[in-house]
């Protein structure tokens, strides 16, 4: 069953970070080997409910990136400290830990004193979620390792070899690092995006294509097969008339035949008689007496009788030739045109030649039982 584009699955404009089973902001997210994202409460099987690829109940844990990513999505748009409006670019007094509106930022840190606040964009500024100190040393963080791709504290490096101390970096270079190589990546994700949803587009027209164009065929399936339905009536009428006129000809032949024998059987039987009655009963006297008038009977019947019992010109079938008349009536006119020595032709012919040979030995019998007759 073919499906119109409406009916394919379409999820470019759902809420990317709504749960894929309940269609609901996600809640204690987790991510799955193929990567679709699911509530924690959702995923009740080791089966993917999106694509279906297997996976290990056991080992599925909370996704740290979802969850910060959902959490982050929940905080209420911040207003300005100062006068309770939002007006874009909102700014963050890093000192004072205080929103402020553009406006209110000239007017509350114009003076001297507030010259050494730190104040940044709002979209600068991430709340910091995680726990900003090390687990083992309770130490703030204060670098960052490319290669373990985690951070340490002042313990941290203090315990590390030389050799892996040339992997750390201050926060805040490892922070312009790490954006870059997202943004790269971003990149080939945006492309990536394109790519998939041109492809997407795609796939939908030719749904949509093989929609219309499955109409157009039905209707010329339908067309052409009525067409052939009544073409092949036409020609079944046709045979049926042809085959009947072919029968009334040979029948009335025949039946003329067997009514010109019948007219012979009494002068036949009666001069059979006669040569009976005279060779048996009559005196040798009165068979001299009569002999040549009845020789000369019995010659005249079979000098003028004796075409009448030649050979029949005809037999019993009916010539028709099906695949000729099919053909002419029926494929010509529709435009279909049998390819010519094919497995199937050689195939037909040989049952042809075999169904002919049949017919030809029934006929050569019925030939003979008319010469006998």
């Amino acid at each position: 069953m073919l499906l119109s584009v409406m009916d394919v699955p379409n999820k470019a404009y759902n809420n990317p970070l709504n749960c894929l089973r309940c269609n609901s902001a996600m809640q204690d997210p987790v991510r799955l080997p193929c990567q679709h994202h699911f509530c924690r409460q959702c995923v009740n099987s080791s089966e993917c409910t999106t694509c279906s690829r297997p996976f290990n109940l056991a080992e599925l844990a909370t996704d740290k990136v979802l969850n910060y990513i959902v959490e982050s999505s929940r905080e209420a748009t911040e207003t300005c400290a100062n006068c309770d409006k939002i007006s874009q670019p909102m700014y963050f007094c890093e000192t004072c830990q205080q929103p402020l509106c553009a406006e209110c930022r000239e007017i509350t840190h114009r003076a001297k004193i507030f010259l050494l606040h730190n104040i940044v964009q709002m979209e600068e500024r991430g709340r910091i979620r995680n726990r900003p100190f090390c687990s083992v040393h309770n130490e703030p963080f204060i670098l960052y390792c490319l290669e373990s791709k985690s951070l340490m504290c002042i313990e941290c490096f203090n315990s590390s070899s030389l050799e892996r101390r040339g992997h750390f970096l201050n926060i805040d270079v490892a922070h312009k690092i790490c954006c870059d190589k997202l943004e790269k990546s971003a990149v080939n994700l945006r492309a990536f995006q394109s790519e998939l949803r041109e492809q997407c587009d795609l796939r939908r027209r030719l749904v949509d294509e093989l929609e219309k164009n499955f109409d157009f065929m039905a209707k010329e399936v339908t067309t052409k097969c009525d067409e052939i339905i009544f073409r092949v009536t036409q020609l079944k009428s046709f045979l049926l008339d042809k085959l009947d006129v072919e029968k009334t000809e040979k029948k009335d032949k025949i039946i003329d035949q067997l009514n010109n024998f019948e007219f012979l059987e009494s002068p036949l039987a009666i001069n059979l008689l006669s040569v009976s009655i005279f060779c048996s009963y009559a005196s040798k006297i009165d068979l001299l007496h009569c002999y040549g008038d009845l020789s000369k009977l019995i010659q005249q019947f079979l000098s003028s009788n004796s075409q009448h019992l030649q050979k029949v010109k005809f037999d019993s079938n009916l010539n028709i030739d099906f695949a000729k008349e099919f053909n002419l009536s029926i494929c010509q006119p529709l435009g279909f045109i049998p390819p010519p020595n094919t497995t199937e032709n050689v195939l037909m012919s040989n049952k042809l030649i075999v169904g002919n040979s049949g017919k030809t030995a029934k006929n050569d019998r019925s030939s003979r039982v008319w010469a006998k007759a």
